[in-house]
């Protein structure tokens, strides 16, 4: 698993995550924790996606469009076993994934402005997002360096 999806999950969930060989994987400690959780509230969990309901959504949430229709028939027609992990590993690597997180981060951090709002002044901040994505830096990485800026976004 990559550094960005245990530090994006640490992030969210709050954990301090260390992993070593030895260790069972994060997403299985989540899922054990979801697992937990449904038991104690007595509520079913959901029917896991089809491929192509898990194709929609992870191509969006990790690069922000749909797959064309060339991309979701190979992905149908894969019998592999890891062709879900496999895909997930292509779109982290794929460059709409860096620059979709750096629109969806800078939505975060300056909000939704009309034109006219400075919007056309971040470029600068764009550009290095985009960077950090690609480049998987560690999200506490990026929210230190972000709180010790100096300068102008536009830089």
């Amino acid at each position: 698993m990559s550094h960005l999806r245990i530090s994006v999950l640490a992030v969210l969930c709050g954990w301090v995550v260390t992993v070593s060989a030895d260790e069972p994987r994060l997403r299985d400690r989540i899922d054990e924790s979801a697992a937990s959780a449904w038991q104690r509230e007595k509520l079913p969990p959901a029917a896991p996606a089809s491929d192509a309901e898990f194709l929609r959504r992870v191509s969006l949430d990790l690069v922000g469009t749909i797959p064309t229709h060339d991309e979701a028939v190979a992905f149908l027609d894969d019998a592999s076993p890891g062709k879900r992990d496999a895909l997930i590993e292509r779109l982290l690597a794929d460059p709409r994934h860096a620059q979709h997180q750096a629109d969806l981060w800078d939505l975060i951090l300056f909000g939704r402005n009309p034109p006219g709002y400075d919007t056309d002044k971040r470029d600068g901040f764009q550009t290095w997002l985009r960077e950090q994505f690609a480049n998987n830096v560690p999200y506490d990485v990026l929210a230190r360096t972000i709180l010790k800026a100096e300068g102008n976004s536009a830089e």
